[in-house]
């Protein structure tokens, strides 16, 4: 998530938790890598669950 008013650039390391997830709002498969590395937008989240 990016509860700042500014875009960000996301770069961090999953450890255990890398795996096929459900995006919770789409219903759409989400694969979570080991080193995830993205453009986040303002006030934007993502929601997974399994």
């Amino acid at each position: 998530m990016n509860l700042s008013p500014y875009a960000i650039h996301a770069d961090y390391y999953t450890g255990i938790y890398a795996g096929m997830y459900t995006d919770a709002m789409t219903g759409e498969p989400y694969e979570l890598r080991g080193r995830v590395e993205e453009d986040m937008a303002p006030w934007s989240y993502r929601i997974l669950c399994n």
